[in-house]
């Protein structure tokens, strides 16, 4: 059987894979609230990463660190939000990161968003 992927899941399969091998440990993917999504939720050390997950498109107009706006950023926080308040992860420290996907590598990684 022959599954294809769209372009935005082969992108989180790739950034999953990258942070694997950075030493990230993946608690989550996907996770969905009425707020949003975070594409993957991991812990590095005992930091919290939100990481939203951005895949090049050929001919795109917006780059894919355009995507990430004011508007997505706050999306983001108010389900992160709701992903600690869920899991009591209070006093935990989490930043928010981007993984800029093309040709099914790694094209960047921005921490700290």
């Amino acid at each position: 059987m022959n599954i294809s992927l769209n372009k935005g899941k082969r992108g989180e399969i790739v950034a999953k894979e990258y942070l694997l091998l950075k030493g990230y440990e993946i608690l989550e993917t996907n996770y969905h609230s009425r707020y949003g999504e975070i594409d993957i939720v991991a812990k590095i050390d005992e930091e919290l990463v939100f990481c939203e997950v951005k895949t090049f498109k050929k001919n795109s107009f917006v780059s894919p660190l355009e995507a990430v706006d004011d508007l997505k950023l706050q999306k983001i926080k108010i389900t992160i939000e709701d992903y600690i308040n869920k899991k009591d992860l209070y006093n935990v420290d989490c930043r928010i990161d981007v993984v800029v996907v093309g040709n099914n590598v790694v094209l960047e990684h921005l921490k700290h968003c």
